[in-house]
């Protein structure tokens, strides 16, 4: 039901329970409960000035499928894919499938119950007598972080004579030169080999010493990132000098069901999902909770038992306050990016005026291995590039 087919077979959908999208040329069918269930920040880029659901009139309900509407969505199709099979992995790990348990042995809370304890400002649980009504106990939490990056290459010396055509006749504006065009494609693949996901904002805060940001980046850390992750879908906007990222985590709450406990979880139980880029040994020793930091042993209200650290619960609970409410941050960043220099199109006369001088020892340390290896052989030059960076952070429960 999550992740519906490309092109051709509906996936049995019947025509009024499904949407046909048009993700810049790619036909993508989905059903509409899973549209409506998409993290906010998703819906907003895929539907910026809202969704108007056709009526399917007679001829939907029957099948004929003549009159069926296709929406023109401007989105990535392989960045919804990613969304759509991580989100039907968690899941499916959280609550099984047709074959195999997941971890959580419970069953689905109504949902007027979820109108209490979301302010999580009173008491143990927010106030509430059976901590089931907390939805972080029955639900998958997932953070959602977006990542909406726009550079600006600045012309190096040898190229700022070249940055525009010869003005044209009139008022029109000058255009960019074809060696000015080719540098800025080349900035936006070094931009995109830069995976990590808190490089910039970690530069950002030795640079200017915020102590908001670095509680910002220790949140997510202690929630389920970790400081040397990447992220899990990155790509550039197509004829933009913009770069879109987005990464996926369960959120880290400090309930440990039934399934997740040391000696009872089944081989059988589906694979925890994962939705950034991490290191196997890394992945493996933070999917694993050490039994002193499991906490107490707590009736789940429904029959059950589960072991709950408060503190990581505490922590999870302040998320909530990004549940279908996202938030953003915005900050520009100065960097400088390595481009081969045998792409620029230079004279070896512009080849030794360029230099080849190599950045500080901190400067460095903020490039890609290739970028580095490039300017200690000289086949690299330096560019100077302000990006301006868009986060979108949110929490989605599934």
């Amino acid at each position: 039901m999550m992740e519906a087919p490309l092109d051709g077979d509906a996936g049995g959908l019947a025509p009024f329970t499904r949407l046909v999208l048009d993700l810049r040329g790619v036909r993508f069918v989905i059903d509409r409960e899973t549209v409506v269930n998409l993290p906010e920040s998703i819906l907003l880029c895929l539907f910026p000035n809202g969704l108007l659901l056709a009526d399917t009139g007679e001829s939907g309900e029957n099948g004929s499928g003549d009159d069926e509407q296709v929406y023109l969505v401007d989105f990535d199709s392989q960045c919804l894919e990613y969304v759509l099979g991580f989100f039907r992995q968690a899941q499916e790990y959280f609550y099984g499938n047709d074959n195999v348990p997941g971890v959580f042995g419970g069953f689905a809370i109504p949902p007027h119950m979820l109108e209490f304890g979301m302010d999580g400002s009173a008491g143990m649980f927010g106030g509430l007598v059976h901590p089931f009504q907390l939805p972080l106990f029955h639900k998958q939490a997932v953070i959602v972080l977006r990542e909406e990056l726009e550079y600006f290459a600045i012309p190096p010396p040898f190229l700022r004579r070249t940055a525009a055509e010869p003005l044209p006749e009139g008022n029109a504006p000058p255009s960019a030169s074809p060696e000015y065009v080719q540098l800025k494609e080349l900035c936006g693949d070094a931009l995109l080999a830069r995976r990590q996901v808190f490089s910039a904002l970690q530069r950002s805060v030795n640079k200017e010493n915020n102590v908001a940001e670095q509680h910002l980046i220790d949140m997510l850390c202690m929630s389920g990132f970790h400081p040397d992750d990447r992220w899990g879908y990155r790509a550039r906007e197509p004829n933009r000098c913009c770069i879109t990222s987005t990464a996926l985590v369960l959120l880290k709450t400090g309930i440990t069901h039934a399934g997740e406990l040391p000696g009872q979880a089944s081989a059988a139980t589906p694979q925890r999902p994962l939705g950034v880029q991490r290191d196997p040994a890394t992945a493996e020793a933070m999917a694993t909770t050490p039994v002193d930091q499991l906490g107490e042993w707590l009736e789940d209200g429904q029959g059950g038992v589960v072991r709950v650290n408060q503190q990581q619960l505490t922590t999870a609970q302040k998320l909530l306050l990004f549940w279908r409410k996202p938030a953003r941050k915005c900050w520009w960043d100065g960097v400088d990016v390595v481009v081969p220099a045998g792409k620029l199109g230079l004279s070896e006369k512009e080849k030794r005026q360029s230099g080849t001088a190599l950045p500080t020892s901190d400067v460095l340390a903020t490039m890609a291995p290739d970028e580095r290896a490039a300017l200690q052989h000289g086949t690299g030059r330096l560019v100077r590039v302000w990006a301006r960076r868009v986060w979108t952070l949110e929490v989605s429960l599934i």
